[in-house]
């Protein structure tokens, strides 16, 4: 029953995702193929994701009124760019081959939030969908292989990322609960010993506020919150962030730097890339590389020949021709 469902699905995909239809879509296909696929349309794309990059770290509050008109008309043009883009890849690919590769489903997914932002763009409380547009940098992998190497790596790295995350996510779960049953009642007993008699923002009253102490441990900073605990409590405050700091920092988060690091060995990173589009970029310079050449030698041509003529006409000339001396 499983494979006649698969066979199906696979008819259906070969049915409406490839569009082979009749001779003179292929024949467009073919043209918008070489159009899209163009080394010059992938240099003049990635120009676009740099300018657009550069576009939003102009935005900011209280923007001058040209710089905002500025700032959105280049919304307006990069997202309509990636949106030709996309349908232009679409269109020469098929769906079928098209979603199948990753960068075209980040591509898509990138365009779609940013239609839908224009969409929404009059609805109050939407702003959100804005900051989708940062995503656009991550666009730059496709033509920076170092870029799209460190992302292949670190995604790699996830699966077991993951498990150590549960890990910390149980150990600050414990030392939250612990420190909560600990110095919990210490903190509402002795609120007189702080200023003003009123609790400090960083306590065991609570789970939450136990976890984010907890959390803020992690982060390094923790002196501050042990004299607070050992203002109402006692030494017993000193082992127990001690061993907060050692176990959740000293420990398990340089887990994560080992882990990390241990995908960026000398082999994942002198690993090569074959990637289409950087090579795609590499093959415009060079066009554009060769083209001044050739404008070079021309030039040089042109001076030669021009050089040649008048060098011509002047041993050409009579010997007693010339301007005369009327002296």
């Amino acid at each position: 029953m499983k494979e006649r469902m698969l066979a199906f699905t696979m008819k259906m995909i070969d049915i409406f995702c490839v569009w082979d239809c009749c001779e003179p879509w292929l024949i467009f296909q073919k043209y918008v193929a070489l159009i899209v696929f163009d080394p010059f349309v992938e240099l003049f794309i990635t120009l676009c994701i740099v300018v657009n990059t550069l576009f939003m770290a102009l935005d900011h509050h209280n923007m001058d009124k040209d710089l905002e008109k500025a700032l959105k008309s280049g919304n307006y043009f990069f997202t309509a760019t990636f949106m030709i883009e996309a349908t232009m890849k679409l269109i020469a690919m098929s769906p079928k081959y098209y979603f199948q590769e990753g960068w075209n489903i980040f591509d898509f997914i990138i365009v779609a939030l940013s239609l839908l932002e224009l969409g929404l763009e009059g609805v109050q409380g939407l702003s959100v969908l804005r900051s989708f547009r940062l995503l656009r940098v991550f666009k730059l992998a496709k033509s920076w292989p170092t870029l799209n190497l460190l992302i292949s790596i670190m995604g790699r790295t996830m699966g077991a990322l993951g498990n150590l995350t549960f890990v910390l996510c149980i150990i600050i779960f414990i030392f939250a609960v612990m420190g909560m049953q600990l110095f919990g009642k210490n903190y509402t007993d002795n609120v007189d010993r702080f200023p003003d008699h009123e609790l400090p923002r960083w306590n065991f009253t609570d789970f939450m506020h136990s976890f984010m102490i907890v959390f803020r441990v992690l982060c390094g900073e923790w002196i501050e919150s042990m004299w607070d605990c050992m203002l109402v409590g006692d030494v017993s405050c000193i082992p127990f962030f001690l061993a907060t700091v050692v176990i959740g920092n000293l420990v398990v988060l340089n887990l994560f730097l080992a882990l990390l690091l241990s995908n960026f060995g000398s082999s994942s990173l002198s690993a090569t890339t074959a990637d289409n589009d950087t090579n795609k970029i590499a093959e415009a310079f060079d066009r554009i590389g060769r083209f001044i050449k050739w404008i070079k030698a021309s030039a040089r041509h042109i001076a030669k020949m021009i050089r040649y003529k008048l060098t011509n006409q002047i041993a050409d000339q009579p010997s007693g021709e010339g301007p005369s001396n009327s002296w």
